[in-house]
């Protein structure tokens, strides 16, 4: 951002793309705290303001996008492992993730309460710290940090979600691997011990085995992919939202704008009219003035010629009596 002699705040990353590193959550909530401050004190033009809500609007979409492409990530992994564990374990997947919901609900409820009263308290030390604008000013930019906290805590609410979640399932799969080893062992043990068998009955044995893996790697494909196209809905759900929340964001803080704007063109316009009327008293007080001096002269001038005429009237006197 730079500021100009004016206060205004230009865009100076817009036209360079998307090659430098985006805004996180924070930088931007400060981002609309000082375009509500700059624009309550300075005013904007209407162009001006388009840009800068087009700057928060690509800056939240930019934090949008990476947050849905990390949770992509991590419940395709989870995912993955839930179907291997599944496979391994006997359970179906809805009982593994029923059992893991259960684990991290408790967990997932006291972070999101976490998350929203460290929340409100950074909202209420900024406002308590900012700069007295007005009180229209001030609740404009309350309402809107209160929204793109509400946003962020979601989106840090489904980070931790996932994060808890892979990390049961990595204890899951490590249990899993423990128990294929047993079972690797047992069945190496019980080879050893058993009687030597005949050629068919090695084929059949192999041949049971290997249509019973077959069907196995196909069950476990068909969950896998329905785990899949959940996990894409749930995402595209999500996404939703969380575009849907940006966007009440933004018309929030444009309305805003617009409306400080308005503010500012009317106290221009009040100010103008108030600078004409002392203009104006200031004109007719001057011409008070000068009539009163001219009266003044006036008087004077009278008084001159009375004087003068007094004047002579005394010499005229002075030489009767003399003659």
């Amino acid at each position: 951002m730079i500021l100009n002699n004016s206060g205004i705040v230009h865009c100076a990353t817009r036209t360079r793309g998307r090659e430098e590193t985006a805004m996180n959550m924070q930088e931007l909530l400060t981002y609309v705290e000082e375009l509500t401050f700059k624009t309550s004190m300075f005013g904007y033009d209407k162009d001006e303001v388009d840009i800068q809500l087009d700057k928060i609007c690509d800056e939240a979409e930019a934090i949008i996008l990476a947050k849905e492409k990390e949770i992509e990530e991590l419940k395709k992994e989870s995912k993955t492992a839930l179907g291997i564990a599944a496979a391994a374990t006997g359970k179906t997947m809805e009982e593994l993730e029923k059992d893991t919901q259960e684990d991290i609900v408790e967990t997932e409820e006291d972070e999101q309460t976490v998350t929203l009263d460290e929340a409100e308290e950074t909202v209420q030390e900024t406002v308590s710290n900012e700069v007295p604008i007005s009180a229209v000013a001030v609740a404009d930019a309350d309402e809107v940090q209160d929204e793109i906290e509400t946003v962020r805590a979601q989106l840090a609410a489904a980070q931790k979600k996932v994060a808890a979640l892979e990390a049961e399932i990595a204890a899951e799969k490590e249990k899993t691997e423990k128990a294929i080893a047993r079972a690797e062992e047992a069945e190496k043990s019980a080879e050893n011990n058993k009687a030597p068998e005949t050629t068919d009955q090695a084929y059949e044995r192999y041949m049971k085995n290997a249509d019973l893996l077959c069907k196995q790697l196909s069950d476990l494909e068909g969950r896998q992919n329905a785990i899949l196209d959940e996990a894409r809905e749930q995402a595209e759900r999500e996404r939703e939202k969380a575009r849907q929340d940006a966007a009440d964001i933004i018309g929030e803080a444009r309305k805003t704008a617009e409306r400080l704007l308005k503010d500012a063109q009317e106290n221009k316009e009040n100010a103008i009219e108030e600078a004409k009327k002392i203009h104006e008293d200031s004109l007719r007080k001057v011409e008070e003035e000068k009539k009163q001096c001219d009266e003044l002269s006036a008087q004077k001038a009278a008084m001159v010629n009375s004087l003068k005429k007094l004047t002579e009237d005394t010499a005229r006197l002075m030489e009767k009596m003399q003659g």
